[in-house]
Parts: structure tokens; C-alpha cells; sequence
């Protein structure tokens, strides 16, 4: 019985270690817009600074198609920033840099968090999905 016990006490803990590793980051490029019409690279803006701020992040339009975005997790002990390019018909995101986040990069191969890739998706998928309001 104490064999049962130490077996799945040990595969619970190989679980709880496999969730934490990081993941490799995942940047996303020239995704396309699903909209309805022709809206103006203004109109992609706003747009995508609304899907940003509705997630929480913190934005700033720094040059005609870029916005730079701040998400603060956990009363700032995580920080992210990313750059949001953009043109009439399609976006990209890119990571910048982060703060206690767990970022790596070994062999080419840049490394954080898993949360950020899921935070990032979300925001992804809403840009998308969401694009048709346009």
C-alpha cells in the first residue's frame, strides 16, 4: 500500500513539474483579418486596441500600424510587453520583453511561461474571431 501511495505521489509531482516548464514563445505574423468590408489601417487600430484593453493590457500607439501593449498580472509581479503590427487586412504580434516570467533563450530557441502563450492567444483569437465586426 505504501508503494501505491509513493508511485502516484511521485507521478503527481512528474505533473505538477511538467506543467510548470516554459514553452517555446510563440510570435504570430501577417495573421488575416477576417472583416466584411475595407476598413481603413485608423479603423484596424482602434479595433485591436479595443480587443487589447478588453483583455487588460495596457496600450500604446507608437507609430501609424504598431502599437506596443504592457499586460501587469498578479499585482505587477508579471509583466509582458509585446508589439501589435497591423495593416488594413492582417496583424501580427510579437514579443518585446517580460518581467518574472521565466524568459530563456538557448539555441535560438526563446523560452517563457506557458501562461504568456495562452494570454497571447486569447488575444489573438479575439482579434480574429472578432474581426468580422470591421
Amino acid at each position: 500500500m505504501k508503494n501505491i501511495i509513493s508511485l502516484a505521489a511521485s507521478m503527481v509531482m512528474l505533473l505538477l513539474l511538467s506543467a510548470c516548464q516554459n514553452a517555446p514563445i510563440e510570435d504570430y505574423e501577417a495573421l488575416p483579418l477576417r472583416t466584411q468590408g475595407n476598413p481603413s489601417v485608423q479603423q484596424v487600430g482602434d479595433f485591436i486596441q479595443s480587443m487589447a484593453e478588453g483583455r487588460g493590457w495596457q496600450v500604446k500607439r507608437t507609430s501609424p500600424g504598431v502599437i506596443d501593449a504592457t499586460l501587469v498580472r498578479h499585482e505587477g509581479k508579471h509583466t509582458v510587453d509585446i508589439t501589435i503590427t497591423y495593416t488594413s487586412d492582417s496583424f501580427s504580434i510579437y514579443y518585446v520583453t517580460s518581467s518574472n516570467m521565466n524568459y530563456s533563450e538557448r539555441d535560438g530557441v526563446r523560452r517563457i511561461h506557458p501562461n504568456y502563450n495562452r494570454w497571447i492567444d486569447f488575444l489573438r483569437r479575439d482579434i480574429e474571431f472578432r474581426s468580422t465586426r470591421l
